[in-house]
């Protein structure tokens, strides 16, 4: 990708120079692509996106770029296609299965299968998920204890947050480990909705096994899927902001 001349017709000459040498070259074709897209060329571009997913119908790689384009321009049905096409040449590809959790998680979000798919991120992004106790796989576990970590941003850390009062009830102590921006809120919150936090880890790095005793940990945003909870609007707030 020569992002470093997008913006001037030299990347245009330059690739359509070497798509001359070699017509057939699906890589190529999509390196192209993807410059005319960041011109703004989009007429241009999405066809010869086509066209060298075409051509690469045994390329995996392939497959899975044109279908991050598709997601990442709203398209995500087409999107999914592509990752299902790609997962087909490489069933075992744990980026195009994350992909396509992704997309199933806008399309048809409320399902179990489509959180069940999105835990495939461990295995895309491992260095999130330092295992400093047995991840907790949704069994009985009412005499131990729970580590609930905070994985990706503030949002998602507060929308998730509501699942924290039920993982509580399901062990004998529960602590949980977040950014130290949330830590005011959550800790408010907790206390005025009656969480039953047993302790509190505020860090940006992966805590230190020592620092908390636990049997079981779990990333906040597998607690869907772990805790196997209907994905439903809730009524009741579980959030609260001191004056």
């Amino acid at each position: 990708w020569s992002s470093d001349v997008c913006s001037s017709d030299l990347a245009q000459m330059y690739y359509t120079r070497l798509l001359q040498l070699q017509p057939q070259d699906a890589r190529t074709m999509r390196d192209y692509a993807w410059t005319l897209l960041a011109m703004g060329h989009t007429g241009e571009a999405w066809p010869l996106l086509a066209e060298a997913a075409d051509k690469a119908a045994g390329d995996a790689d392939i497959l899975r770029d044109y279908g991050a384009t598709l997601y990442q321009y709203g398209r995500v049905d087409e999107a999914a296609s592509q990752f299902r096409a790609a997962l087909a040449v490489k069933p075992d590809d744990a980026i195009s299965k994350l992909s396509l959790a992704c997309c199933r998680l806008i399309t048809d979000g409320d399902t179990y299968n489509a959180w069940h798919e999105y835990e495939q991120r461990r295995a895309v992004h491992p260095a999130h998920f330092q295992e400093r106790h047995t991840t907790w796989q949704g069994q009985e576990a009412a005499h131990q204890r729970l580590l609930i970590y905070a994985e990706q941003g503030f949002g998602d850390t507060l929308l998730f947050a509501r699942f924290i009062p039920l993982l509580t009830k399901r062990f004998a102590q529960t602590f949980v480990q977040l950014p130290p921006p949330l830590g005011r809120l959550m800790r408010m919150s907790a206390a005025v909705h009656a969480w039953n936090v047993a302790g509190w880890v505020e860090s940006t790095s992966v805590a230190n096994r020592d620092s908390i005793a636990s049997e079981y940990e779990m990333p906040l945003m597998s607690a869907i899927f772990t805790g196997q909870w209907p994905v439903t609007r809730t009524q009741q707030a579980y959030l609260a902001v001191s004056d």
